[in-house]
């Protein structure tokens, strides 16, 4: 990389354009005192970022910016723009030129540019920087500033000494890595902090997950134990009903068959005694008898529909039962009775303070219609209606009962009193008609018969009301069930109940009554708004994991950072101890050429405390052993001279001194541009040709702007620039010949 040109307009004592080509290896910089000479040297500093206003002796901005003379007006911004090859790459950018430009107005308001684009300071260090330039270091020595390295703390001079190596971007990278880990392990720690905020609700939410777990699992076993519970009643009432119209059906044939007997039979007796007087009273008597019968059968019928009915309103006011027995032993939140706990005692409270019966009354009966409310919250529902309406209708058909039971016995009575009387005339009768006599006795036996099976089909006909009593109850427990497990339930009838052969299959009873206990445990253990605590738990679930995985990731993260952080002060301690072993050697060399002989070296040393201002000698020339890594002292030893400090040494020794030392740092790492601006201001004419010749030697590695009074110096020059005020008050450059240059310089 080498410098092309520097272009100031309104920087300082400069109040117009001026453009400075450096074509050459080594451009001096001359002019009398007060041109404006060392603002080239400031200049460089402003447009590669320097903030330090006091670096480039001013206050504030505005103190840039050229501020008028006599003739010339004030400007109002200052702008310095630096031209750089970059064919090798050494700025880490796709150019093979580089501008960069920087603009500051007179409200303090600074502007960056970048090959003519918008930038950020922070961009331009960062590009800079790779090519071991800065803003300040020790490639631009500023007038003043050459025995700065000497005055330099051990600290102070360590620093120095790391940006001439190169060092600074490990030592940003290592602080840039520690601030790094400082933040991960505030994260870590605000991680695990919501980890903790976390974590009592997750608990909860988990004890609630496992209740609504176990709910789900008894409605998923009563969903079961339901599909076989009924599809075996399901199964169990079509075949009582199959079974009970195949036995009604012979029945009804066999009872048409008698009747027809029986018809036949009588008429064979009317006809055979149509001439006997007691033929008449006989059919008389059976008529009464056969009329006793039918009524008799419909009080029969009538009594087996009234059965069935108060069979039906029995397993209501049953069912009732069990609501309140199960209410006798509901469960009530422990929160629902201290609120009712509290009104009825802020109830009390209110009437002791009044004082007066009627806020008694009116207590008591906010506390009576307080526990009814309480009381009736807390019942399970059931229908009182059809509690009373069922009550109601077997007091009802229990009284109908009596009176057709009453009914049929006296139709008894008076039917065995016919049959009795029947056969009292058919004995008186029995000689003179023997004719008829076997078929009476036929219809005798008939009757009997048909008595009988028509008392097998009323019992049929009980026993189907008594299934549709059961298929009504099951109908009500299915509907029941199934709102709580939801219509997977009505699927009964297509249940596979499988092969039941030399399988213990439990009672119907029992079936049920474990049913009824997992609805009583469903209802006790609900959990009001399930499904939103059960998202809640997995959003939680979720939040944790992540936190989790986060804090895993920041614990790998900050080991990362600590082994990074070890490694760079690892890389820092070989290429400083490498760094400064070339630079003591080069040093050495510099400091006996400028001193023909002698002995200069840089030694790291522990920084004491300031009150404690006396080194241990360890060393036969009181050099210290270098036992720390906080400072770097200096210690130089002229030829034929004892000192035990700088400050023995005489001005020009120090310039020689901060020179050698600078120079030899600038050989270890050379920067592509040094810029030196009067540093060779306090030589002797012998010092200034040694000086000269160090100049030469190092423009063959750095590129050097030179801002010098010495002859010696400009001499080595490739290029001269000369710096005027002219009494305008604005600084001019001019191309003046080398020899006209030696004049201005003199004059």
């Amino acid at each position: 990389m080498r410098l092309k040109t520097l272009e100031v307009d309104g920087f300082k004592s400069f109040s117009k354009h001026t453009r400075l080509t450096f074509n050459s290896s080594i451009s001096a910089i001359v002019g009398p005192n007060g041109s404006g000479k060392s603002n080239i040297a400031e200049a460089f500093r402003f447009v590669l970022g320097e903030q330090s206003m006091k670096s480039m002796r001013g206050k504030r901005g505005e103190d840039m910016i050229f501020n008028g003379s006599n003739s010339h007006g004030r400007s109002n911004r200052a702008q310095v723009k630096v031209t750089l090859d970059n064919n090798d790459r050494l700025l880490d950018i796709d150019y093979n030129e580089v501008v960069i430009e920087r603009v500051v107005h007179r409200d303090g308001a600074n502007e960056y540019y970048l090959n003519g684009s918008p930038a950020r300071l922070r961009d331009i260090r960062e590009l800079i920087a790779g090519a071991h330039i800065g803003s300040s270091g020790h490639h631009i020595i500023s007038q003043g500033e050459a025995d700065k390295i000497i005055e330099a703390s051990p600290a102070g001079r360590k620093e120095m000494i790391e940006d001439a190596l190169g060092l600074r971007i490990y030592q940003a990278k290592r602080l840039e890595s520690i601030r790094k880990l400082e933040r991960t392990r505030e994260n870590i720690k605000e991680t695990q902090t919501q980890r903790r905020e976390v974590a009592p609700r997750l608990r909860e939410l988990a004890r609630i997950k496992e209740r609504i777990e176990q709910v789900r699992q008894m409605k998923q076993d009563l969903q079961t134990q339901s599909l076989e519970y009924f599809a075996r009643e399901y199964a169990e009432i079509e075949a009582q009903k199959q079974e009970g119209g195949d036995k009604r059906t012979p029945l009804e044939q066999k009872k048409q068959q008698l009747e027809a007997e029986l018809a036949e039979k009588r008429s064979h007796v009317e006809a055979a005694s149509t001439e006997n007087d007691q033929s008449t009273k006989l059919r008389e008597i059976d008529g009464q008898i056969a009329e006793l019968s039918r009524q008799r059968d419909e009080l029969t019928r009538e009594l087996g529909r009234i059965e069935g009915e108060l069979a039906l309103h029995q397993r209501v006011i049953a069912q009732a039962n069990k609501t309140d027995e199960h209410n006798a032993t509901r469960k009530v939140y422990l929160k629902h009775v201290e609120d009712t706990a509290d009104f009825i005692e802020k109830q009390i409270q209110r009437a002791e303070q009044a004082g007066t019966v009627e806020k008694m009354k009116e207590a008591f009966g906010a506390i009576r219609e307080s526990l009814a409310n309480f009381i009736q919250a807390n019942r399970e529902e059931q229908d009182d209606v059809s509690v009373k309406e069922a009550r109601a209708e077997i007091e009802r058909l229990e009284g109908e009962k009596g009176e057709i039971e009453q009914k049929r016995n006296m139709l008894d009575g008076e039917k065995k009193q016919r049959e009795e009387e029947y056969r009292g005339i058919t004995d008186s009768v029995e000689e003179r008609k023997d004719s008829t006599r076997d078929a009476e006795r036929a219809i005798y036996e008939l009757r009997t018969q048909l008595s009988a099976i028509t008392n097998d089909l009323e019992r049929l006909d009980a026993r189907a009301r008594a299934l549709s009593a059961r298929e009504e109850e099951m109908n009500q427990d299915l509907a029941r069930i199934g709102q709580v497990v939801g219509r997977a339930v009505l699927d009964y009838k297509n249940y596979d109940l499988g092969d039941q052969t030399g399988r213990e299959v439990p009672d119907q009873g029992d079936r049920r009554k474990e049913l009824e206990r997992l609805l009583i445990r469903i209802e006790d253990n609900a959990v009001e708004a399930g499904d939103d605590m059960l998202r809640e738990y997995e959003d939680l679930v979720e939040k944790d994991q992540f936190l989790e995985r986060e804090l895993e990731d920041l614990e790998k993260s900050a080991v990362s950072l600590e082994e990074l952080i070890a490694e760079l002060e690892e890389t820092l301690e070989r290429e400083f101890q490498i760094g400064l072993k070339k630079i003591n050697d080069e040093f050495q060399k510099l400091f006996s050429h400028m001193f023909s002989g002698g002995t200069a070296r840089l030694v790291r040393m522990k920084i004491k405390p300031k009150h404690d201002d006396e080194l241990e000698d360890s060393t036969e020339d009181g050099v210290p052993e270098d036992t720390s890594q906080d400072g770097v002292e200096l210690y130089v030893s002229p030829p034929a001279k004892k000192i035990k400090g700088l400050q023995m040494l005489s001005g020009g020794e120090r310039s020689l001194v901060s020179i050698a030392l600078l120079f030899a740092m600038s050989y270890i790492n050379p920067p592509p541009f040094i810029i030196l601006d009067e540093t060779d201001a306090a030589l002797d004419e012998a010092n200034a040709k040694k000086y000269g010749d160090l100049i030469a030697e190092l423009a063959d590695k750095s590129q050097l702007i030179l801002i010098t009074h010495n002859r010696e110096t400009m001499s080595r020059a490739g290029v001269l620039y000369g710096i005027t005020m002219a009494g305008t008050g604005a600084s001019t450059v001019l191309s003046v010949a080398f020899e006209e240059a030696e004049k201005a310089v003199a004059g």
